[in-house]
């Protein structure tokens, strides 16, 4: 990606995470010709992974039909698209197939049979786990080196991106969201693996283009990652998830030092200038007030902005990004939601806050913002960033990150 990429996450504006179970081509290609119309040149579109691999040997013919519709569709209104495979975190919610969890019999007898035993390792928390439009609490089975698991993702891959790797309008592959919110790896090592083998599979089926994986702040506050030099090894670009948000940052409204920040602190731990994933929970008249909300099993209070204000921050935002060398900037919802994703207790309400169009379509002052700054045609920058002492880093993650914020917010002050 040469040129500064701006995305956003893309469910349908009436149906959210419904858009594979209930395909209309209608509406994803209005959808699409809104999103083109505003400036953006990415669709980073989740492949519901309940959806597209319903059994783990079996990878679902209905939901590629409806996927090769949507890649015409996005060719029609000139959008490039970064298809999520695996995606985990979901407005949010975690969305696993039930084989995926230790309340699949099914899954045991199946994988059993061609693998052996599994293996459950209790998980530290049991988050509320979506599949079937219904909310379970159970064990999610260790995704990133239990091998049956992993010869269930070579299925998903083999076959998804063998069918669609040439395609024209895909310009790279995210290869996993947010893991880590569901099932924390085992080790540092373990989720480097992973990710090296999961690259080698993707490039071997034929992927072109930028590999991704879109990890979130957790991943920097915990020593086993997945960190960012394990994804410069595999040669993945990193996407920087700030939704949801985690300490330091849980008490503070979305700021563009806090995203310079994280954007710095990726590219010095690993080399790679990251793309940043976004949510502003923003209303009419929102400012200085705050949600409390849940996300991904955890309580959250977040501060709410008004769409001027969110406006204004994607405005100033955009440029610096692009001067600092950040390869892009990728919003975490292109619509703000009416109705809540099925179930409507797993999901977070604030999430149905953060689109660039309002609940019936309507274009809000981000998207106006969005558009002025793509009518710039701006390039990406070479990154500047100073490199840390990684090792250092890694000793005590969470410390460090709050120590490295403090320091960055006091020279902001000086300067």
């Amino acid at each position: 990606m040469p040129d500064f990429s701006i995305g956003a996450t893309y469910w349908p504006r009436r149906k959210g995470p419904l858009l594979w179970a209930e395909f209309d081509r209608g509406e994803v290609r209005d959808e699409f010709q809104q999103l083109a119309a505003i400036g953006l040149n990415t669709v980073r579109l989740p492949l519901h992974w309940e959806e597209f691999q319903p059994r783990p040997e079996r990878v679902s013919t209905t939901a590629l039909r409806a996927l090769e519709q949507t890649l015409d569709l996005a060719g029609d209104s000139g959008l490039q698209v970064v298809p999520e495979l695996m995606p985990i975190a979901v407005a949010g919610a975690l969305h696993l197939p039930a084989w995926t969890t230790a309340a699949s019999f099914a899954a045991d007898m199946t994988l059993s049979t061609k693998f052996g035993p599994l293996v459950i390792v209790r998980n530290e928390q049991r988050p509320p786990l979506v599949w079937e439009r219904s909310t379970h609490t159970t064990e999610v089975r260790d995704l990133w080196t239990n091998p049956t698991m992993r010869d269930a993702q070579r299925k998903l891959l083999a076959e998804v991106i063998g069918y669609f790797g040439d395609h024209p309008m895909i310009t790279g592959w995210e290869l996993g969201s947010g893991w880590e919110l569901a099932r924390a790896p085992s080790s540092s090592d373990a989720a480097g693996e992973w990710l090296g083998e999961i690259a080698d599979v993707a490039r071997q089926h034929g992927a072109r283009g930028s590999l991704f994986y879109a990890a979130t702040l957790r991943a920097l506050r915990r020593r086993e990652g997945p960190r960012p030099e394990a994804l410069a090894q595999a040669r993945i670009t990193p996407v920087l998830s700030l939704v949801p948000p985690e300490a330091p940052f849980t008490a503070e409204p979305l700021t563009v030092g806090m995203l310079r920040f994280v954007a710095a602190l990726v590219y010095s731990l690993g080399g790679t200038a990251p793309i940043l994933l976004v949510g502003v929970p923003a209303v009419a008249n929102g400012g200085n007030t705050t949600v409390q909300d849940h996300a991904y099993g955890r309580q959250v209070e977040q501060p709410l902005l008004d769409h001027d204000a969110h406006a204004r921050l994607i405005e100033t935002a955009l440029p610096e990004l692009s001067a600092d060398g950040v390869a892009g900037l990728w919003f975490a919802h292109a619509f703000c939601y009416g109705n809540p994703f099925p179930p409507e207790r797993a999901h977070s309400a604030r999430e149905r806050m953060m689109g660039l169009f309002d609940t019936d379509g309507t274009e809000l002052p981000a998207a106006n913002a969005v558009q002025r700054f793509a009518q710039q045609s701006a390039a990406v920058a070479s990154p500047a960033y100073k490199t840390l002492d990684i090792e250092d880093y890694w000793a005590d993650p969470a410390s460090n990150l709050r120590r490295l914020w403090q320091q960055w917010q006091a020279q902001d002050d000086e300067a």
